[in-house]
């Protein structure tokens, strides 16, 4: 058979064209692969982080054996200490305008706040009567025990004053620990009230 040199270069751009078929369909094929190695390393990392994400959040059973307080009952400026087993407690105010705010303080082995010596971490002495308090028509949250001396008593009585939001009024002290808690309607789940 003879082949004509037409035929011999029809026969060459056919398999020139052929070949480039081929290697564009090896590229699309590196392309394809490449993507779905990349969106199945996506989907991995996304699953990871997913389920990372999950495992920090408290789980229903963790979150009924917290300590709870029901705030319905807590009328404005009026407070509640929740006393927990450990030596933390949490001091739950409402101010004046319905907010609930929620304290961490720290509680003595015979059940009282310790009250601090300027640092809620150093605590200085126990009060016995640490509540919300009214002086000239103005609530705040301190101690009404009276102190032995009467130059201790009007300092203390000064420097452990707050407001229902917690912030110190005057003097040294640190202003009050905001307590995490999770809300389920009218009860507070107090979520930060152990360690230390």
């Amino acid at each position: 058979m003879t082949i004509r040199v037409e035929d011999a270069h029809d026969c060459d751009i056919a398999r020139f064209w052929g070949l480039l078929v081929v290697s564009h369909r090896v590229k699309s094929s590196r392309k394809l692969l490449a993507f779905l190695v990349l969106a199945l390393l996506v989907a991995g990392i996304g699953f990871v982080a997913l389920s990372f994400v999950q495992t920090l959040s408290p789980t229903t059973k963790a979150i009924a054996a917290l300590p709870s307080v029901d705030t319905k009952d807590i009328g404005r400026g009026q407070a509640v200490l929740v006393k927990a087993e450990s030596r933390f407690g949490a001091f739950v105010v409402r101010d004046e305008k319905n907010t609930i705010h929620v304290f961490r303080v720290p509680i003595s082995e015979h059940g009282y706040v310790q009250m601090p010596d300027i640092h809620w971490w150093k605590p200085r002495m126990e009060c016995k009567a640490f509540g919300v308090h009214v002086t000239a028509g103005t609530p705040f949250i301190g101690c009404g025990d009276s102190l032995p001396n009467e130059y201790a008593n009007a300092y203390w009585a000064n420097a452990w004053r707050w407001g229902l939001d917690g912030k110190t009024l005057s003097g040294p002290c640190d202003s009050m620990e905001p307590l995490s808690f999770i809300q389920q309607g009218s009860k507070l789940r107090l979520s930060g009230i152990y360690g230390g």
